[in-house]
C-alpha cells in the first residue's frame, strides 16, 4: 500500500508535464516565428552578351526564397576593394608546358583588368611571393612572363596555409567582398611540410572563395597524400561557393581561366533581404531577378552571418 501511495505523486507529476510541455514548445516556436533576419547574398548580373550590368539599385532586384517573395533591404555594388590571390603550380608537372602556362595566365590577368588587387604566388619547390598585392595588372603579368618550372614537386598545402594566414592578418572594412583565390595546379608530386587538415582549416577560416583548375594531363602521382590534397581542394572550392574544373589538355587551361574571369570573377552585387529566422537560407533556395531588359542574375553564395529583427521592437 505504501509503495502504491509513493508512486502516485510521481505519475501525477509526469502526466502534468506531458500536458504542459507541448504548450511551452508551441509558445517558443511562435516566439521564434516573430523574429526575422536580414541576410545577404552575392549576386552576379550580366547582360545577354555576358558583360556585367552596371548601375543597378535596390529597386531593380527581386528576390524569392523557396518561391516566397522577400523584401530587398539594401544593394551594394562591390566593385571596389576586391582582392585576388593567384596561386600557380610551377613544379615539374608543368616543365614541358611553361610557355603555354605563361600565355594562359597572362590572358587571364588581362581579362581581369583592374577589377582586383592581385597577389601572385608560385609553389614549385616552395611557396614564393612574386607580386602584390598590386592594382597594376601589367606588373603582375610581367612577373607571370618570368615564371620557370622547377625540377621538383609542388608545395600546394604549404601555400594554401601560408596565404590563408596572410589573409587573416589583414583587416578589411565591413561590406568588402570576400577574397578570391584562384589555384592552378597539376597532379605531380606534393611535397608540402604541412598536412591536409591544418591547410584546409586555415583556408576555411580565411573566409575566401576558392576557384580551382586542376591539370590532369601531365605526370600523375598516384598516392594517398595526393588524394588528400585533392580532397582539400574539393572541399574548399565547394564549401566556399567557388568552383573546381579538371582539364586533360594544357591548351584547355586558357579557356577555363577566361571563362572564370568573365563569369565568376565579375564584380558582384551584395543583395540584402528580409527573411524568416528559420530555416537557414541556402544559395539553391534563392531566385534573384533584375528588372532590366536582357539581365541575367545568378546567386554566387549566401554570406555567413545575419542581423536579427524583432518586428515588435520600437
Amino acid at each position: 500500500m505504501t509503495e502504491k501511495l509513493f508512486r502516485r505523486p510521481r505519475l501525477y507529476f509526469f502526466t502534468l508535464c506531458l500536458g504542459v510541455l507541448p504548450n511551452l514548445e508551441i509558445q517558443s516556436a511562435s516566439a521564434q516565428e516573430d523574429v526575422l533576419a536580414i541576410r545577404a547574398a552575392l549576386v552576379s548580373v550580366t547582360d545577354d552578351q555576358g558583360a556585367r550590368m552596371e548601375g543597378l539599385e535596390r529597386q531593380d532586384f527581386q528576390v524569392r526564397e523557396r518561391g516566397t517573395p522577400r523584401d530587398v533591404v539594401e544593394v551594394i555594388d562591390q566593385r571596389s576593394g576586391a582582392e585576388l590571390f593567384l596561386l600557380v603550380d610551377t613544379s615539374v608537372v608543368f616543365e614541358p608546358h611553361i610557355f603555354e602556362l605563361r600565355r594562359s595566365l597572362q590572358k587571364f590577368i588581362g581579362t581581369l583588368g583592374s577589377r582586383f588587387r592581385i597577389t601572385l604566388y608560385e609553389f614549385g619547390s616552395r611557396p614564393h611571393l612574386l607580386a602584390g598585392p598590386a592594382a597594376d595588372s601589367v606588373a603582375v603579368s610581367q612577373e607571370v612572363g618570368r615564371l620557370m618550372a622547377r625540377a621538383d614537386g609542388a608545395y600546394l598545402l604549404d601555400t594554401i596555409y601560408q596565404t590563408a594566414r596572410e589573409m587573416g592578418q589583414t583587416e578589411r572594412e565591413e561590406g568588402t567582398p570576400p577574397v578570391r583565390v584562384v589555384i592552378l595546379t597539376g597532379t605531380g608530386p606534393e611535397l608540402s611540410n604541412i598536412s591536409d587538415q591544418p591547410a584546409r582549416e586555415a583556408g576555411e577560416k580565411s573566409g575566401a572563395v576558392y576557384d580551382v583548375v586542376i591539370y590532369e594531363g601531365g605526370r600523375a602521382e598516384d598516392s594517398i597524400h595526393l588524394a588528400r590534397v585533392q580532397g582539400v581542394l574539393d572541399r574548399l572550392s565547394r564549401e566556399s561557393g567557388g568552383s573546381l574544373e579538371r582539364v586533360l589538355s594544357v591548351n584547355a587551361i586558357e579557356k577555363v581561366l577566361l571563362e572564370l574571369a568573365s563569369e565568376r570573377l565579375q564584380p558582384l552585387y551584395r543583395v540584402s533581404f528580409l527573411t524568416e529566422l528559420s530555416p537557414q537560407t541556402r544559395a539553391e533556395d534563392l531566385e534573384v531577378s533584375v528588372g532590366r531588359a536582357g539581365a541575367r542574375a545568378r546567386v554566387i553564395e549566401v554570406l555567413p552571418g545575419e542581423k536579427r529583427v524583432d518586428p515588435e521592437s520600437p
